[in-house]
């Protein structure tokens, strides 16, 4: 049992928390560990802006809480206001607060706002803080590999993934760099161990056939497009790499079928209709070949045009 608390008392209800936190501020308005609660209530609640509004007050009634400011800055960051949160963050950074949280959620602002440079210090600063925390580092690794640091980027991942080995998307993203990379046989373990962890991870199963497809293991690729299609049906990518992956066996017929999946779920791609004419050209079904092309023509004529004459050249 928590201390403190009786048996068979159930503990308040938000709605109540928030109810009983807003009669609170009725008496005690200038209070800002109240408005600090309640936003933070109304941000647990999706109450966004209403919860900046709360930690806003707390900061303007005192100016060194700096736990609110960092709620504040939470805040602007989960709506995309991310010069408010860097903003924010820097405050509590200035005054010899920042946590590695703070630096880590600093680190994420700058990420997203494209200042890699900034975002790979604030990481690293946090990993510093918390160097067993797998999150930080595989946000300092993806943060790296944006940036083209590549040896950096496997180091961080390899080090988070030593610290959460059953993570499946760490996995994943190591595989993707390794991929990336041309360093197909490291690419494979790691998907094959993203899958062991995630067996309904479809993406890393394209990405495993992918890989397959570059080291011409096309029957391996076949069936793991397959499954990858069986498990997410409306995935035209997969269905596309399926008629790639069965053209190169030589199954013209089934390739095309699947084409027509691609064309079907994206009706509005002329890539789609494009490589739809392709195929029918290469069984000799010149006619359907010359709708789809023009289809391709119709939705895209510059796309057309310019793939066309690429075909010309080679």
């Amino acid at each position: 049992m928590v201390k403190g608390e009786r048996h068979g008392e159930e503990k308040p209800a938000p709605g109540d928390l928030v109810a009983r936190t807003i009669e609170a501020l009725k008496a005690n308005p200038d209070n800002p560990e109240l408005h600090n609660n309640l936003g933070v209530l109304y941000f647990k609640g999706g109450r966004v802006d209403d919860a900046i509004k709360e930690f806003r007050d707390a900061t303007r009634i005192r100016p060194d809480f700096h736990r609110a400011r960092v709620n504040l800055g939470n805040a602007f960051l989960s709506r995309g206001l991310l010069d408010n949160a860097i903003m924010e963050y820097l405050e509590v950074r200035k005054a010899g607060h920042a946590t590695a949280d703070v630096h880590a959620n600093l680190g994420a602002a700058y990420e997203r706002r494209g200042m890699l440079d900034d975002a790979i210090r604030e990481y690293a600063e946090a990993s510093k803080l918390k160097p067993v925390d797998a999150a930080i580092r595989h946000s300092l690794g993806a943060a790296c590999y944006k940036r083209g640091l590549v040896p950096e980027a496997v180091r961080e991942l390899k080090e988070a993934i030593r610290i959460s080995p059953e993570n499946a998307e760490m996995h994943f993203g190591l595989g993707n760099i390794y991929y990336s990379r041309g360093m197909m046989s490291e690419a494979v373990d790691e998907y094959r161990e993203t899958l062991r962890i995630a067996p309904k991870h479809v993406d890393a199963r394209v990405r495993l056939a992918l890989t397959h497809m570059k080291k011409d293991a096309t029957d391996d690729a076949i069936r793991e497009l397959r499954e990858a299609i069986f498990a997410r049906p409306q995935m035209a990518a997969a269905h596309g790499y399926l008629s790639a992956a069965l053209l190169k066996k030589g199954q013209i017929t089934d390739a095309i079928q699947e084409q027509k999946e691609v064309v079907r779920l994206e009706p509005k791609s002329a890539d789609a209709y494009y490589n739809l004419g392709d195929l029918y050209a290469k069984n000799g079904q010149m006619q359907e070949a010359i709708e789809a092309y023009r289809t391709a023509q119709q939705i895209d004529p510059a796309y057309a045009k310019a793939r066309m004459e690429k075909e010309v050249e080679h």
